[in-house]
């Protein structure tokens, strides 16, 4: 019985990590199926999230379910690499204020794919948010905070992509091309300023020299950023899927870390309007 017991749990476990890393697109129609393409769910269907969501929600608070639409189908691998989902309120629209002084860091389990990943647990935490601040947009590692910045940097991860160099990490602070004034970094786009998100991180400067740069805290609350880790399919196929508590005052931001192409795909989002 034990035997049979741990292949019952082993078998659960494939499951598992399959219907999430390799998410079947079935119930997505064919016309949304187009790479980067992000939908919510409206009953038994799903619905662009920029054209309808806001109407969907109303005035209201709702649980949504959305996906994220990867599509390579004349890759010669299968996209491998992360989802950003960034997530909050902002204070012009939101009934309450909300937590101002941390953020949450979420990251589901997985299993590694290939060796230079590392197979890691469930992760949740929360950091005071001028920390994860300074290290995100400056690359800088707040003194008297150590606590914190080991939060933040368990909290990254390693992850396989289908380039030959093999792994990347999500924290790495290098930029991808300096070209067009654009430096942007995986590190930079797990900022919650879209200027770094979109140019890079400012300069590092004064990091290197040890001095702290003036914070000025974003006007908005109850701040989220969950990892989110995706292997497409032998058609090129995959399907991210994640569930957010939309009320008003709400944003969403989502980033893809190895969207092919030159420069990074431009970080899409969402916010409540009345």
């Amino acid at each position: 019985m034990k035997i049979l017991g741990a292949v019952v749990a082993g078998l659960a476990s494939i499951s598992i990590f399959v219907t999430t890393a390799k998410a079947a697109c079935d119930d997505i129609p064919a016309e949304f199926r187009a790479d980067g393409g992000w939908l919510f769910k409206m009953g038994k269907t799903w619905r662009p999230v920029n054209k309808e969501l806001n109407d969907f929600v109303g005035d209201n608070a709702k649980r949504v379910f959305f996906t994220y639409v990867v599509n390579d189908k004349g890759a010669k691998m299968p996209r491998r690499g992360l989802l950003i989902v960034k997530s909050g309120y902002d204070l012009v629209h939101a009934r309450s204020d909300g937590d101002t002084q941390r953020i949450t860091l979420l990251r589901n389990s997985q299993r590694n794919v290939e060796k230079c990943e590392t197979e890691v647990r469930y992760f949740k935490a929360k950091v005071l948010s001028d920390v994860y601040d300074r290290y995100h947009d400056y690359g800088f590692r707040t003194k008297g905070k150590e606590a914190d910045v080991d939060l933040i940097e368990r909290f990254h991860v390693k992850y396989a992509t289908r380039e030959p160099a093999g792994c990347k990490d999500s924290k790495e602070a290098r930029a991808d091309v300096y070209f067009g004034g654009r430096w942007t970094s995986n590190r930079s786009q797990f900022s919650f300023d879209p200027k770094v998100v979109k140019f890079g991180q400012h300069s590092q400067f004064l990091a290197w020299i040890g001095i702290s740069p003036a914070y000025a805290a974003p006007p908005i609350s109850d701040r989220q950023v969950e990892i989110k880790k995706y292997v497409a399919d032998s058609d090129g196929l995959a399907c991210v899927r994640f569930d957010i508590k939309v009320q008003p005052g709400r944003f969403i931001r989502i980033n893809d870390l190895e969207h092919p192409g030159l420069f990074r795909e431009k970080e899409q989002s969402w916010v409540w309007t009345e």
